[in-house]
């Protein structure tokens, strides 16, 4: 891809049928729940939203004291959001008096130790999560692991993808389309600058995050300790930290791109270097975590990754499971089924998480890394890749920030202005089928926060807790409240709860 961005060809746009409407999208949100004195609630998963270990629409991450929900794969933005915030409503509903915390960093961290991992019962399947989650609380901090955001599950429809092939002259088969996945998510890394910038919404976190909050790797500590020195404190007793310039604290060193993965050496250039490189990091053993007793429980294996999940990449090629196959084995059988995209940070002014806006501008881009040349990338070039993306996390912000594209330095705000203009054509093309002109209207939200930083979601949120008084807890509780009440005005119908009730048995 050029310094400026290439447009996507005319033949996806005027002269096809391409039905760019015919997609699936899945979300899943997670959050931690707290008690109304901030402190983080040690209670086990509510009994009301069923089953941790068995339910398949509401269960927990990390802790016990972090619930998780996903929706169904829906084809209308509309509906998914729809049960998105019908699955919120009942949460909030059934752990009361307790309350969602609405960031992704999370608010007064306990001790390490007193963090709660969350537990699935006796059974094998059940044993095997909680030892992976008490291995990740070894390798990276229980306190990193709270760490909450969104995920975006994408993927294209048969219809689609055979008008694409038509168009291309590809054959309508999985291998074909895994290839096509992986072409998408190429030129997605190459584009994973954008997100932090535009999404990014966590720029501070309280002071508590800080302590011991350091991984086992000696390497990885250096690194990490010198991230949270370059935070500036403060509120009444400097207990607020944050980043001047910084744009995601969550997708920081400190977060979720954590230094002791960066050394793996993951391919998306084909499915099968794509499992080859997973097999390596599951095989390989790593001599820092050796100090952990699998015998014991203490963690799954002395590898790299515990499991494909412990790979904190930005977007996953998944597949859905049958039964207890690995994800490995279900991608090597049966191929690439959709995408999940990670590098999105919960957005305070949704109750869900994210808003139909963000959930366009992301669509539109997809669109783009699919019908763009992908070529393999190079390791120069995934340097690149990951050295633009801590930029942006961290300086992002910062007046005529700039990023390396091919290694020639191009100013963030004009790279990001161009993506968006090659976006438009696919906006307009989507606005056709749909009313409103959403697509349209969420380019323009986006042309404006790259225009003005101030608009930008980190700084609106660094404006907003200095009207605070820069007092990072009751900022969250503000906000917190807020949405609740906005909840309680809705309240849940017989409708709804037969709707959950529904969900619940699936």
């Amino acid at each position: 891809m050029g310094l400026m961005h290439t447009p996507v060809s005319q033949k996806f746009l005027t002269r096809s049928n391409l039905p760019l409407s015919n997609c699936l999208h899945g979300l899943e949100r997670e959050a931690l729940r707290f008690n109304l004195d901030f402190s983080l609630a040690e209670t086990s998963h509510p009994k009301g939203l069923g089953s941790a270990l068995e339910q398949k629409h509401i269960t927990t991450d990390f802790s016990e004291s972090q619930v998780e929900y996903s929706t169904s794969p829906h084809s209308s933005l509309d509906a998914l959001l729809w049960e998105l915030k019908l699955l919120c409503r009942y949460v909030r509903a059934e752990i009361s008096p307790e309350w969602l915390w609405p960031f992704s960093m999370p608010g007064r961290l306990p001790s390490a130790d007193k963090i709660p991992l969350a537990v699935y019962g006796s059974s094998p399947q059940g044993i095997n999560k909680h030892i992976y989650r008490k291995g990740l609380s070894a390798r990276y901090g229980s306190k990193m692991q709270t760490i909450s955001g969104v995920h975006y599950n994408f993927s294209f429809e048969k219809n689609y993808w055979q008008h694409y092939y038509d168009l291309t002259g590809g054959e309508l088969s999985t291998n074909e389309i895994s290839k096509s996945y992986l072409g998408l998510t190429r030129n997605f890394l190459r584009s994973l600058y954008i997100m932090p910038y535009l999404f990014g919404d966590s720029p501070a976190c309280d002071i508590s995050f800080l302590e011991e909050n350091y991984s086992s790797n000696s390497n990885s500590n250096a690194i990490i300790k010198k991230s949270f020195q370059s935070l500036k404190s403060s509120g009444k007793n400097n207990d607020t930290l944050y980043g001047e310039y910084a744009t995601s604290l969550r997708q920081s060193e400190i977060g979720y791109n954590h230094p002791s993965q960066w050394n793996l050496e993951m391919s998306y250039n084909s499915l099968d270097e794509y499992l080859q490189t997973m097999g390596a990091a599951l095989r390989t053993v790593n001599p820092d975590y050796s100090r952990w007793s699998v015998a014991e429980g203490e963690q799954l294996s002395y590898t790299n990754l515990q499991n494909e999940s412990e790979h904190y990449s930005s977007i996953r090629p998944k597949r859905n499971l049958i039964g207890e196959e690995s994800p490995s084995a279900a991608l090597r059988d049966r191929g690439i089924e959709y995408l999940e995209l990670r590098a999105i940070d919960i957005q305070r002014n949704s109750c869900c998480g994210i808003d139909q806006q963000s959930l366009c501008f992301i669509q539109l881009l997809c669109h783009y890394c699919l019908l763009s040349p992908s070529p393999p990338i190079s390791p120069d070039e995934k340097k690149e890749i990951q050295k633009n993306y801590l930029k942006v996390v961290w300086e992002g912000r910062r007046p005529a920030c700039k990023i390396s594209i091919q290694k020639k330095e191009v100013s963030l705000r004009e790279i990001g202005l161009s993506l968006c203009d090659t976006l438009r054509p696919l906006a307009e093309k989507l606005d056709k089928n749909e009313e409103g002109g959403l697509y349209i209207k969420s380019l323009k939200h986006q042309e404006e926060k790259l225009e003005y930083v101030e608009a930008s979601n980190s700084a609106i949120f660094l404006q907003e807790l200095n009207k605070h008084s820069n007092d990072y807890l009751g900022y969250a509780k503000l906000i917190s409240e807020e949405k609740s009440n906005e909840l309680k005005a809705d309240p849940l119908t017989n409708d709804d709860l037969k709707k959950i009730k529904e969900l619940m048995t699936l």
